[in-house]
């Protein structure tokens, strides 16, 4: 079994242009705006590159669907003047429609008038474009500043340098080093605050500059998207699963990967979905060939599936059945090796203490067990 070599997706932002022309969980894309695309990157190289207000997609299924482009909200600060869902749709009256144009727009502009449809209709708001941060309580900010921890700063420019998101602020603390004197420019106070200049030695070690501050991805605290889909991790699933050709996982680690799939947006760095198997739409990222391809891919995903649940509950009754308490296979060990080391000590009463700290560890872990279960409802 291998995975498709063009992007997977698990589903599309709500009210996304790709949702709105029709994309869904399920889809692969195979080009974007008559480029091929073999993997998401290449996707949003493409839409990057791309600065056209329609850009038609070609899916697996041989089908072209145009999607309309425009600037959406995906994430936005509390209590800002723009929240997620939002579309923007000029910048100082000029009209933009990717996220390209909007940061060609704003380049050069400190401050700038936005126009912005969401639930409550058109309106207009100017803000400072800057990198959106809070100052830290030991940084360089607050310790040679009159700010405290917790002031909310809009970073501009460093030394004239222009740090209109995360990655420009980063970029030009990439240029300097630890104990360098810059001229930070910033709005304190949030959206509505005062433009102020400071003087500030950067801090850090190991060579990386420090600014100081907790930073917020994204332009003035608000993440956009133009294209608005969702990535399925075909890719890092099969390798944990052994497939695909991905041999640089050891047995324990594949274990280790496979006992937490069905967990996986939680578990691990990321991965923003759960594994339930190889079912539903997302069967369309796989291909099965080989002795497998026989069968047909509808009896492949099944064996593959068994297969795998199969090998998942068996590792969970191992795992549980280790628990020290009777009558698991834990509690013989435990029980085992209590008298291995009471046999050892100048005691005469070796049975009653052997049976006293088996008991005893077998209550708590049963205790712990019903907390687990139960805690949470009576807390609540």
């Amino acid at each position: 079994m291998s995975r498709t070599t063009s992007p997977s997706l698990g589903g599309t932002l709500p009210g996304s242009p790709a949702q709105e022309a029709g994309i869904d969980r399920g889809t692969v894309i195979t080009s974007v705006d008559g480029q091929s695309v073999e993997d998401a990157d290449a996707m949003r190289a493409a839409l990057s590159d791309s600065t056209a207000d329609s850009v038609p997609v070609g899916l697996q299924n041989g089908e072209t669907i145009t999607v309309e482009r425009e600037v959406l909200v995906t994430v936005a600060v509390r209590d800002g003047p723009i929240a997620v869902n939002d579309t923007i749709t000029a910048v100082n009256g000029s009209q933009v429609s990717t996220v390209t144009g909007f940061e060609d727009a704003v380049e050069s502009r400190p401050v700038a008038e936005l126009t912005v449809e969401g639930e409550s209709g058109t309106r207009t708001v100017t803000i400072p474009i800057g990198t959106y941060s809070l100052v830290a309580p030991d940084g360089a900010l607050a310790s040679q500043t009159d700010l405290s921890g917790g002031d909310t700063v809009i970073v501009t420019s460093i030394d004239g340098e222009r740090t209109a998101d995360f990655d420009d602020l980063s970029a030009v603390l990439d240029e300097r080093s630890p104990g360098d004197t810059v001229t930070v420019t910033a709005h304190v106070g949030g959206f509505d605050g005062e433009r102020r200049t400071f003087e500030v030695d950067l801090g850090g070690g190991d060579g990386d500059a420090v600014l100081g501050v907790q930073v917020q991805r994204g332009v003035s605290g608000f993440v956009l998207d133009d294209f608005g889909v969702d990535v399925y991790p075909a890719g890092s699933f099969l390798t944990i699963l052994g497939g695909g050709g991905g041999g640089e996982l050891g047995g324990i680690e594949r274990a280790y990967f496979a006992l937490v799939l069905p967990f996986a947006a939680l578990t691990l760095p990321g991965i923003s979905y759960n594994f339930a198997g190889f079912v539903g739409p997302v069967t369309n990222f796989y291909t099965v060939s080989g002795p497998l391809g026989l069968l047909g891919p509808g009896v492949a995903f099944l064996l593959a599936n068994l297969l795998f649940w199969t090998a998942w509950i068996n590792l969970i009754i191992g795992q549980f059945n280790c628990v020290p308490t009777y009558p698991l296979d834990g509690g013989h060990i435990l029980r085992t090796t209590t008298e291995s080391i009471v046999s050892r000590l100048p005691v005469s009463n070796g049975r009653a203490i052997t049976s006293a700290v088996t008991t005893t560890i077998s209550l708590v872990m049963i205790l712990g067990l019903l907390v687990m279960v139960f805690g949470p409802r009576l807390l609540t």
